[in-house]
C-alpha cells in the first residue's frame, strides 16, 4: 500500500498580520501565534503516521516543519525542496495585498502563473508515490497552484481562491 501525501500552509507570520505580499523574496518569521499554529499542526498530525517531512526551504516553512518533525519525535531530517519556495511576487513583494487577478499577474517581475504552477505540480508529484505517509509544508499559492491543477482551472485562476489557512492539513491528490 502506497503512502498518503499531505500538504499544510506554514503558521503566521508578520507579513500576515500586516496583510502585505510576502513571496519567494520576502523571508520573514513565524510570529507567537504562528508557533502556537504549528504546535497545534504537530498534534492534530499525530494520528497519520507521518514518516517524512519536506518544506519550502523558507524561514516560515522550515520553522513550522522543525516544530511538527519535534512535536512527532520524529528523527530523520527535513527535506528541503526550493522548487516549494512562494511565488515571485516581484515589485508586489512587501505591499498591501490586494485581491485582482489580472493586475496581480500583470505586475513586475511576477513569476508567469503557468510557470509557478508547473514548478508546484513537478515538485508535489516527486512524493506521491512515498513508502510513507509525508507532509509537505508550504506556503498558500502552493496550495492554491494545486488546488487550481486538481480542478483543471486556468493557472491565474488560483488568485481567486480563498486564502489557505495557517497550519491545517490537507490531503493531496492530484490524480
Amino acid at each position: 500500500m502506497s503512502g498518503k501525501l499531505y500538504i499544510a500552509r506554514h503558521g503566521q507570520t508578520e507579513a500576515n498580520l500586516l496583510d502585505i505580499f510576502a513571496g519567494g523574496g520576502v523571508d520573514v518569521e513565524l510570529t507567537d501565534k504562528g508557533i502556537s499554529q504549528a504546535e497545534d499542526l504537530a498534534e492534530s498530525v499525530k494520528d497519520l503516521n507521518i514518516k517524512v517531512i519536506v518544506a519550502s526551504p523558507m524561514k516560515r516553512t522550515l520553522k513550522t516543519a522543525e516544530i511538527v518533525r519535534s512535536g512527532l519525535n520524529l528523527k530523520g531530517d527535513i527535506i528541503l525542496d526550493s522548487e516549494l519556495r512562494e511565488v515571485d511576487m516581484g515589485s508586489l513583494e512587501g505591499k498591501p495585498r490586494f485581491k485582482g487577478v489580472d493586475a496581480f499577474w500583470s505586475a513586475e517581475g511576477v513569476e508567469s502563473p503557468v510557470k509557478f504552477r508547473d514548478r508546484i505540480v513537478s515538485s508535489i508529484e516527486k512524493y506521491l508515490d512515498p513508502e510513507e505517509n509525508t507532509l509537505i509544508v508550504a506556503h498558500g499559492a502552493v496550495i492554491k497552484a494545486m488546488i487550481s491543477y486538481q480542478n483543471g482551472w486556468e493557472a491565474k485562476r488560483l488568485r481567486e481562491l480563498e486564502d489557505i489557512p495557517n497550519a491545517q492539513a490537507i490531503e493531496v491528490n492530484l490524480r
